[in-house]
């Protein structure tokens, strides 16, 4: 079988076969509307043989600076947008959102999952936004919710989270129990019947992430002190690579055995 570079030869060849011969062509034209005088005796066809040559000529100059430039920035650039899809899509990465709350479908999102993972410091926004959603999700029998927070009793964690989240460390403390209390009344009230459990984790949160099911919801924590609100967001689906090491981060917090985090809820016999 003919190698790839046999066919660009047999290719290139053609090509300088087919522009000799229009420039040959061409220049031809060019010589008989000049020097036969049976054009120069009429001089509307020696006009249009003498415009059809220079013609030609130009097409063939074009033709060699786009063959010899122009296509191969062009092939080049086609395929470096080619080779970025491709990594887009081993990523796993479904969609850049530019509003955490508008441009995401979170009544959807609760609506078909069984499986949530939460993992953020405390994320009071957010549970004010999708309180309704949370006390539905509570009354489902069919659900698992696990959700990992900062341990507030880790002097050392709520320390470097709030100067990064420009609070008192006391007050990012008791910010950390409300939102455990909070999703321990959503998730173990009367009308729960919810799996659900809490952990602390002793270590201070790089990310947040909210899994639903096979597609997971991933932003970023500043290091700055001042306010931020243009932080990244990203949608990323189960098969790529994202989707996969926040599974694995999430599951190594979760392990019963892990030193990572231990479950406040339901206590440990």
């Amino acid at each position: 079988m003919p190698s790839q570079d046999l066919y660009k030869e047999r290719t290139n060849l053609r090509t300088a076969v087919v522009t000799l011969i229009v420039l040959m062509f061409g220049v031809a034209l060019l010589y008989i509307s000049t020097s036969w005088q049976w054009l120069k005796d009429r001089s509307a066809i020696q006009s249009v043989t003498e415009q059809l040559g220079g013609l030609l000529i130009a097409s063939v100059a074009l033709a060699l600076i786009w063959e010899l430039v122009a296509k191969r920035a062009f092939l080049s650039e086609l395929m470096s947008e080619a080779r970025l899809a491709e990594e887009i899509r081993n990523a796993g990465i479904v969609t850049v959102p530019r509003d955490f709350y508008r441009d995401i479908d979170w009544p959807q999102l609760f609506q078909r999952t069984k499986q949530l993972d939460i993992y953020f410091a405390y994320g009071r926004t957010w549970r004010g936004a999708n309180r309704n959603e949370l006390l539905t999700l509570a009354k489902r029998s069919d659900v698992q919710i696990r959700v990992v927070l900062p341990d507030p009793e880790n002097n050392t964690i709520v320390e470097d989270l709030a100067k990064r989240f420009d609070m008192s460390p006391e007050t990012l403390r008791l910010t950390i129990k409300e939102a455990s209390k909070d999703f321990i009344d959503i998730f173990s009230g009367e009308e729960a019947v919810v799996e659900f459990s809490l952990w602390y984790l002793s270590l201070s949160p790089l990310f947040s992430m909210y899994r639903f099911d096979y597609t997971t919801i991933l932003t970023f924590h500043k290091h700055r002190p001042d306010r931020v609100t243009d932080i990244p967001i990203l949608v990323v689906e189960e098969g790529g690579t994202f989707y996969k090491f926040l599974q694995d981060e999430f599951t190594a917090f979760t392990k019963e055995q892990s030193s990572l985090a231990k479950r406040v809820f339901p206590e440990t016999e």
